[in-house]
């Protein structure tokens, strides 16, 4: 089974979501494995790549983010969930509310990774499947007798206090280091969370709770495509030690590379004839604070007004829309992220090239790496 032999130095780099600099450190060597392991391959009917490479241009996560092949895994990284080297030979997926692999492939792909689903012919799942069938044979484990998987949904300790941080640091740098960094210093997968002061109810619920609220396999979740964690993947006090960790961590240097902000817009300078001119769109709360509204101001400037955001996440733009498909959307004005955050604020958003009022019916605040609204609205002519 090759491609199952070759995957160490790759499988690690790929999925684990360290800091940037463990991922430089780490670098050579997965050009290295890549170099001798995919040369001439197309990367998408190449299974294990398919494990470890982000399926859409919208999300950074991975396959192997979330799951391993076994366990234990050879990062010693404990994912939020199972195992998968054996799923193609389950007789059952996701505590049986799925009927077949490809429903619970596809389950993780919109619900998770911000994607489309496969089509049973599409060659990336042909692919992905083929590479478990290989993975399954080398772990001895025969068509249909893979145990059936409990994913065991649990709500969050009533009590979020008690935990230990010195733990709950060694645990978090065993499991939410994938997505958060060592430490919680972040990584493009997940944004930083330690300095923030988080609260205790906040990140017991979090962890227990978090990921699509209109799910359709998955019931009692609350919003956000951060993987919940079941009380088989950490216990209650696993949960309360990170917890006491997270909220008494202190900030760590950045070490993610920002691009630069885009130049301020030059307001003054442009036509005011479009008729969408001087709409507004009231801004939902859905993640990190997110209020205020958003106002066109002429043909190529919008301005968002009592501005409130926590400037946490990722990569967080202004996102522009039709039909408030966000989606399908594109940026505008500058990158918002912003350590202190903003309140009561006023920023000004340039359309730029190519963006027509036309196309503009709604705003969010999106994270862009992940594919999630913070808050958004659509654009309507004032109240009276």
């Amino acid at each position: 089974m090759q491609s199952f032999r070759r995957g160490g130095i790759a499988q690690v780099c790929l999925g684990l979501g360290v800091s940037a600099v463990a991922m430089a450190t780490m670098a050579s060597g997965c050009a290295d494995e890549e170099a001798t392991s995919n040369a001439a391959v197309d990367p998408m009917t190449n299974g294990e790549m398919v494990y470890t490479t982000p399926l859409s241009s919208s999300s950074s996560f991975t396959c192997s983010s979330c799951h391993a092949l076994q366990e234990p895994a050879r990062d010693g990284i404990r994912r939020p969930g199972h195992p998968i080297g054996d799923a193609t030979r389950r007789a059952t997926w996701k505590n049986g509310e799925v009927d077949s692999f490809l429903a619970a492939a596809n389950s993780c792909r919109v619900e998770w990774m911000n994607t489309t689903e496969w089509a049973a012919d599409d060659k990336e799942y042909l692919a992905l499947f083929e590479f478990l069938e290989e993975t399954a044979d080398a772990q001895g484990v025969a068509p249909g007798q893979a145990d059936p998987i409990t994913i065991d949904i649990a709500a969050p300790p009533a009590d979020a206090g008690g935990g230990d941080p010195a733990a709950g640091q060694a645990l978090f740098n065993e499991s939410c280091i994938i997505c958060h960094g060592q430490d919680a210093a972040g990584t493009l997968r997940g944004p930083p969370l330690a300095g923030r002061e988080l609260a205790l109810d906040y990140i017991v619920n979090r962890v227990r709770t978090s990921g699509r609220a209109n799910s359709a396999v998955y019931d009692g979740l609350t919003g956000g495509v951060m993987p919940f964690w079941g009380a088989n993947r950490l216990s209650d006090q696993e949960v309360l030690d990170l917890a006491a960790f997270v909220n008494g961590s202190e900030a760590q240097p950045d070490p993610m590379v920002t691009p630069p902000p885009d130049p301020e817009p030059v307001v003054g300078e442009c036509d005011a004839t479009h008729p969408k001119v001087g709409w507004v769109a009231p801004l939902s709360t859905i993640f990190h604070q997110v209020s205020g509204q958003a106002r066109i101001v002429d043909d190529c400037n919008i301005v968002l007004e009592n501005f409130d955001y926590d400037g946490a996440g990722i990569d967080v733009r202004a996102w522009v829309a039709p039909n408030g498909d966000y989606s399908s959307g594109v940026p505008i004005g500058p990158q918002l992220l912003k350590p202190d955050g903003y309140m009561n604020a006023k920023v000004m958003l340039g359309l730029g090239d190519g963006v027509s009022l036309d196309d503009v019916d709604g705003i969010s605040i999106w994270c862009v790496t992940v594919g999630v609204s913070f808050g958004d609205g659509l654009f309507a002519p004032p109240s009276p």
